[in-house]
């Protein structure tokens, strides 16, 4: 089915949906999430990941209830509804077959709806570097699980918790962007995720303190050039630097 065969709300119906206050805290986060992702466009395991569900399963819960709130208040039928699923989440983005599962495409409407009602949330979504995606195909060097970790660590919010309470200098070499590079610097920095990509699960939820560290890009690529990765310890004993950090339970 193409979006020229749906029959979809208009802007002005998303936007009165959005304006009338029905939607709960939940499925707007939900959308807000969505719509920061890169082309507005995300799977469920990503979703999951940075709005902090245990799984997928609590994506597409809330997903499917903001787009069963609209069609209710709209009167309109799910696009991708049929005899066995309602398919509520179709009308807010078009669900694409990929190779990891299915990617939902907010509509153009609803984004031009979020955008003049002013529902945005920057803090939602994934932080992304300059050679970066979120990885809607797999890659020659990783999996679905590779695609989904990279989302944990991505997640604007996570980030920003682990920066917040570590500060934005590498825990391994000490390097500081904004002390080199002034503020074009501030605030700049990786975070590296401590949990084996083994141990990840679908039940998993990061813990930005415990799971996220802030590295340099220089220390991040090093970490990853063994596998198991080098630890923290590790990489601060081969480059001779002193542990003059006090971080607990660094490792």
């Amino acid at each position: 089915m193409t979006t020229s065969d749906m029959h979809l709300p208009s802007k002005r119906q998303y936007r009165r949906v959005l304006q009338s206050g029905v939607l709960s805290e939940a499925q707007l986060r939900a959308l807000q999430a969505l719509y920061n992702f890169p082309e507005h466009s995300a799977t469920a395991p990503q979703l999951a990941a940075v709005l902090g569900y245990k799984g997928f399963g609590g994506a597409n819960i809330v997903m499917g209830g903001a787009g069963k709130r609209f069609s209710k208040e709209l009167g309109v039928t799910p696009p991708w509804a049929n005899d066995e699923y309602d398919n509520w989440s179709s009308i807010v983005a078009n669900p694409v077959r990929i190779d990891i599962g299915w990617l939902w495409i907010m509509y153009p409407a609803l984004v031009c709806a979020m955008e003049e009602t002013e529902r945005i949330d920057p803090s939602l979504g994934v932080e992304l570097f300059s050679d970066e995606s979120v990885g809607h195909t797999k890659h020659t060097e990783g999996s679905r699980l590779r695609v989904e970790v990279n989302i944990y660590e991505r997640s604007r919010e996570a980030r920003n918790k682990c920066v917040a309470h570590y500060g934005a200098r590498c825990l391994v070499c000490d390097f500081d962007f904004e002390a080199a590079y002034g503020d074009i610097g501030k605030g700049f920095i990786h975070v590296h995720h401590l949990v084996p990509l083994s141990e990840i699960t679908k039940s998993y939820i990061v813990d930005p303190i415990r799971d996220l560290w802030p590295v340099c890009p220089n220390c991040h690529a090093m970490i990853h050039r063994r596998i198991p990765a080098f630890s923290i310890s590790e990489l601060r004993k081969l480059i001779g630097h002193p542990s003059h950090r006090n971080i607990e339970g660094i490792r």
